[in-house]
């Protein structure tokens, strides 16, 4: 699990719910030496797609969560203490739910590039906690090679969703009847 101790600060950057409500830049990317693409579409962000990235970033943060938890459970397993047996296969179904949820939602087309992102991440994820069940099985604690190699690619999918996120929200800002409204000032 040290490799997922690597991984989880990248994975939480990842996540901040701020940034679907805090972006307000109108820019969108470019392709130099292209002028054969069509105008980009950089309407605002909207509700619909507000609560799908909202709905999205909360289920991710939940995997990444797990993972850290996973990490600590895994960091002195116990095989036989109920907790522990209670805990690591909870937590791993968890993140088979938040993959098997993203699978099934349709957002708007331009969101399709970060839905798939997702999906990836989420996929990989899933694998990693089926590695995990398939070492749980044989009574081992030490990450096999598989379930490294599928956390490792769940970070990399974690930092393909964060691109496609900053370029979603660079051209598609949220509008201000869209902000989340400030905290009070007590």
């Amino acid at each position: 699990m040290k490799t997922a101790r690597r991984l989880i600060p990248v994975l939480l950057v990842v996540l901040g719910l701020s940034v679907v409500s805090g972006c307000r830049d109108g820019g969108s990317p470019a392709v130099p030496g292209d002028e054969t693409v069509a105008p980009a579409d950089t309407s605002p962000m909207t509700g619909v797609e507000k609560a799908y990235l909202e709905f999205v970033l909360n289920h991710l943060q939940t995997v990444v969560e797990d993972l850290g938890t996973l990490e600590l459970l895994f960091s002195s397993p116990d095989l036989d203490d109920e907790y522990w047996q209670a805990s690591v296969p909870t937590l791993l179904n968890r993140i088979d739910l938040a993959h098997e949820s993203l699978a099934s939602l349709e957002p708007a087309e331009r969101l399709m590039p970060f839905q798939s992102a997702a999906e990836s991440s989420l996929e990989h994820a899933a694998a990693f906690a089926t590695a995990l069940r398939d070492m749980l099985a044989e009574d081992q604690t030490v990450l096999s090679e598989e379930a490294t190699q599928e956390l490792v690619k769940t970070s990399e999918g974690f930092d393909e969703v964060q691109r496609q996120l900053s370029e979603f929200l660079a051209a598609h800002p949220v509008p201000d009847e869209l902000q989340d409204p400030a905290p009070a000032a007590s």
